[in-house]
């Protein structure tokens, strides 16, 4: 009896009952069958294979809604959906808007299906196209009733209680247990509205190497599929969780999102612990608050690929780094040493988590008060260390393309590589464009600060059309403009110490990087902040020092105060509204 008196197992248990309702009373896609020529075979969904152009095919379904759950249905046709029967009902969608949109697809509301849906198991059946190159099909349905949405919520909070509990016994304070709190139910929220398609870069690349290692066992070659150049370490990780997904019957692609989502969870909290360490009293609530809710980090957050392992990775080393140099303990060090490995091999931005580690030894060696005779632990993490460089100088001397794909890039999204592009900021155009796109060059995509800086607020997409959504999106990009001079300013006034020239070490490497990556490769794609993201942790505690240095006056305080929570509002606003 005592362990039901520990309030993580308690939580743990609860989300394990709503989550066990909540796959009883789930609405499943089963039965697919993919038909042409009058020959039919049971496939899988996402279908994405080369299928005969201008030439109709046909995709059947059914849909399995246990308590008769009402729901829509997220149509995504590649090229176009021609019509929809839906038991013996056939409706005509060449006039559906988006019914040709191979990108985002289109939705029919519960109100065009329940005339025509069948109680429990309601069959399905598009008519499709072709119009060239690959084609495909993919459907996702949207539950909208009360009493599943009512599972749903509680599932999400015993989810986030569990973390903020944990969190609790690493000394967090209340509000920002709080804040927590509402970090994780957002992700979680944002993860339920959004399927894989969206936002997401390059999946179903990703999806293809995680398939492969699941299929045959072995780690693909570089061209057996157009992401299988990465370093083999996330696919490995992630292939329990899409066999998961398909042992409980769901979608391997809702495993891997999952496993997006708790990614995203754990680099919030050890975030929040690196901060721990570095800030106090309202610096630590403005950044963590800056951290938790900035808004790239809720996109990525179920998001399929690669990027999140990285970042969860580096920022347990960055974590791990500063524990060591504070507190001088070995295992620390170890801890570091072992995540940035991990994160070479998850991606090769990993580079910056090796150069970090490095900088720890060296900091804490030098700042140590005389010397001291090292412990067995930090002896075994240098040994670890210098088999991990020399195997990353080895790899670079004798290994490949560092883009295994960089051939194969459309032409179209080539930008121009001279020094001006890195060095000219297009303020009117920041400032006239709410988004960025990797396609169009009248978007910003031409400079590099233009570009990485919209990304790290709405990735490479426009998020939202409505005149709404655009006024949001220039209000944000106006708050980041001042947040930034804030960021100048706790920096140029804060005295430097070995915690200040970590953040910037880190922060110059991950610019480098980004920059580095854009000379090589000239496309837009490659200064897309994705690829950098945890240098936010370098970032927001200079905003924070900015905001409250002692020698602040009231005015400066309270427009720093304003601007950091009109940020974290108008982008809140905004995911609410694109959900």
């Amino acid at each position: 009896m005592k362990y039901l008196k520990i309030p993580e197992l308690i939580a743990a248990l609860c989300f394990l009952l709503f989550l066990a309702m909540g796959y009883q009373s789930r609405i499943s896609i089963d039965d697919v069958t993919f038909t042409q020529y009058g020959k039919s075979e049971k496939v899988s969904l996402p279908l994405a294979r080369n299928i005969a152009v201008d030439k109709p095919f046909f995709m059947d379904f059914e849909v399995t809604s246990p308590y008769n759950f009402s729901y829509d249905m997220w149509i995504i046709p590649d090229d176009c959906a021609d019509e929809i029967t839906i038991g013996s009902k056939t409706i005509d969608l060449s006039k559906v808007r988006n019914h040709c949109n191979f990108s985002s697809g289109f939705t029919l509301k519960n109100k065009e299906l329940a005339p025509y849906r069948q109680s429990g198991k309601t069959h399905y059946t598009v008519k499709l196209q072709n119009g060239g190159g690959p084609g495909g099909f993919m459907v996702f349905v949207k539950m909208n009733s009360i009493v599943g949405w009512l599972i749903n919520i509680l599932a999400i909070i015993s989810f986030a209680m569990f973390f903020v509990f944990l969190a609790r016994r690493f000394r967090f304070g209340k509000t920002l247990l709080v804040l927590f709190f509402l970090g994780i139910v957002f992700r979680t929220v944002f993860f339920t509205m959004i399927p894989y398609k969206v936002f997401s870069m390059d999946v179903e690349g990703h999806i293809s190497y995680v398939q492969y290692i699941v299929e045959k066992h072995d780690i693909p070659g570089n061209n057996d599929c157009w992401s299988c150049y990465h370093p083999p370490v996330y696919y490995l990780v992630a292939a329990p969780f899409y066999m998961l997904g398909e042992s409980l019957g769901i979608a391997g692609t809702m495993g891997l999102q999952s496993f997006s989502l708790l990614i995203s969870v754990l680099t919030t909290f050890f975030g929040l612990l690196f901060l721990q360490n570095i800030l106090q009293g309202r610096a630590l609530l403005l950044s963590s608050v800056l951290w938790i809710f900035w808004p790239l980090m809720i996109m990525v957050a179920p998001r399929i690929g690669n990027d999140q392992l990285f970042y969860l990775l580096h920022v347990l080393c960055v974590w791990a780094g500063i524990s060591y140099f504070k507190k001088g303990l070995g295992r620390y060090l170890i801890v570091a040493v072992v995540s940035s490995a991990l994160a070479l091999w998850t991606k090769s931005t990993g580079t910056v988590s090796i150069g970090m580690v490095f900088v720890f030894i060296v900091g804490r060696f030098f700042t140590a008060d005389g010397f001291r005779k090292p412990s067995k632990s930090e002896v075994a993490a240098w040994i670890m260390f210098v088999l991990v460089a020399v195997a990353f100088i080895v790899q670079k001397i004798f290994g490949g393309e560092l883009v295994g794909n960089a051939g194969s890039l459309n032409p179209a999204m080539r930008v121009p590589n001279e020094a001006f592009n890195y060095l000219y900021f297009d303020l009117r155009n920041f400032l006239e464009n709410p988004f960025t796109f990797g396609w169009d060059s009248s978007m910003g995509r031409d400079y590099f600060w233009n570009f990485a800086l919209k990304s790290s607020l709405f990735g490479e997409w426009i998020m939202l059309r409505t005149p709404a959504g655009q006024l949001l999106a220039t209000v944000i990009s106006v708050l980041l403009l001042g947040i930034i001079v804030y960021a100048i300013r706790g920096f140029w006034k804060t005295r430097l110490g070995f915690v200040h020239w970590i953040l910037l070490l880190q922060g110059i490497a991950f610019i480098a990087a980004l920059m580095a990556l854009r000379i090589k490769y000239p496309f837009a794609c490659s200064s897309d902040f994705r690829y950098i993201l945890p240098v936010l942790l370098s970032f927001t505690p200079f905003v924070a020092w900015g905001i409250t240095l002692n020698e602040s006056s009231a005015q400066w305080k309270v427009v720093g105060y304003t601007l950091v929570l009109g940020f974290i509002a108008c982008s809140t606003a905004l995911y609410i509204m694109v959900m």
